[in-house]
């Protein structure tokens, strides 16, 4: 018997057990799910809580402020909605339709006209919300949203500088009438892809890592057959008999790894970058690693509890530190370095380099390949140490 023949007998148990199954692709996308419906949207949901609703009066109808309000209506935490006059507005806001009420007054066009670019980049007296008072512009939040009119506020001057800096105006422009189309939705907002950029990589690398829990349970069982001392006394060497145990476990976290990303793109609508084909050797290093951390600790533990007890603690607390359960560029400067320490770090900064909208760097990604074959390389050693000892 070779080490080919442990890996296809390995495989037929693992493809009956159908909790391993489960385990392994059910629950990463469960829990993709359950995280990212609340952030964003799948199978073409609105991510509707990411947008600040706003109802907009325009006592003005001036080329001005139709300009203002486009610049809202193009960025993408903005939905405006037009209402006929205030009282309409407050009709609106009482009923939660929207969280900020825009109030662009009659003198808006004539203040606004008064002064340009640079003398509104300059102006930094007093708040914002003061500085819109000057040309005619207030705005009203909702109570149970306090924090949206001062996002708002800012939005809104930046809209109104960039409106006058791009469009100057001139008298013949001024004299033009106004024609308004009033929007019958709320505009199409940019795709929430973004949030499962971040959930799909994160989740994928965690329970690639799951498999240290399947793997000792293996050898575990094996153990206590007295399988894996038949399999000792046979003509395989240790390295082939290893390899042929631990080799089945990284095919399945592969197939593991290219589900879940391709159930992120087809599934969630994850934009997979520039370069979707970088994502396969960096999800086969990411496998090397787990499975092989998945054979070191399946080389100290004994039983079942302490698969449970210490498994999932390193699993749980490797993830964490690494950046699975929240953005890395999150993490303090100190935890970041620290957490490059571990096999999770690097997979984590590759898939981000390949999904970013940027074209990604095969420099980056060669080096967090490298570093991830040196941990499975420096589990895999490590093991068979101990493992040769028992």
């Amino acid at each position: 018997m070779g080490a080919w023949q442990i890996t296809k007998k390995d495989l037929r148990l693992l493809t009956r057990d159908r909790r391993a199954f489960v385990v392994l692709l059910v629950f990463p996308l469960v829990f993709i799910a359950v995280l990212g419906i609340p952030a964003g949207r799948m199978l073409g949901w609105r991510d509707g809580n990411q947008v600040i609703e706003v109802v907009v009066v325009d006592e003005s109808q001036s080329p001005e402020s139709n300009r203002v309000i486009a610049t809202l209506k193009s960025h993408p935490a903005v939905s405006p909605f037009r209402a006929a006059d205030r009282a309409d507005a407050r009709r609106v806001l009482k009923h939660e339709r929207c969280s900020v009420l825009i109030h662009f007054g009659r003198d808006f066009a004539r203040k606004l006209g008064q002064s340009d670019a640079a003398a509104l980049v300059d102006d930094q007296s007093n708040s914002i919300t003061e500085r819109l008072a000057r040309i005619d512009v207030r705005i009203d939040e909702e109570v149970s949203k306090p924090n949206a009119a001062a996002v708002l506020a800012d939005i809104l001057w930046l809209a109104a500088i960039r409106a006058t800096a791009e469009h100057p105006l001139d008298q013949t422009e001024r004299a033009q009438p106004v024609v308004v189309k009033e929007p019958t939705a709320s505009p199409e907002r940019h795709s929430a892809g973004t949030v499962y950029q971040r959930l799909v990589p994160a989740y994928a690398v965690m329970f690639a890592f799951f498999l240290v829990n399947i793997m000792a349970r293996s050898f575990i069982t094996e153990r206590e057959l007295g399988t894996l001392q038949r399999l000792r006394m046979s003509p395989v060497s240790p390295a082939g008999l290893l390899t042929g145990k631990t080799l089945p476990f990284l095919i399945i976290s592969v197939i593991q790894g290219v589900c879940l990303f391709v159930l992120g793109r087809y599934l969630f609508g994850m934009p997979w970058g520039h370069s979707p084909w970088l994502l396969l050797p960096v999800i086969v290093c990411t496998s090397m690693a787990a499975t092989s951390l998945g054979l070191l600790i399946a080389a100290f533990v004994r039983t079942d509890s302490e698969v449970s007890a210490y498994g999932n603690f390193i699993v749980i607390a490797m993830a964490g530190i690494s950046g699975c359960f929240m953005p890395r560029d999150w993490l303090p400067e100190s935890m970041q370095t620290i957490s490059l320490s571990l096999p999770h770090s690097w997979s984590l900064i590759a898939f981000d380099h390949i999904l970013a909208p940027t074209m990604p760097s095969i420099v980056v990604v060669a080096q967090c390949c490298t570093a991830l074959v040196g941990f499975a390389s420096l589990f895999f050693i490590v093991g068979c140490w101990r493992i040769a000892k028992i």
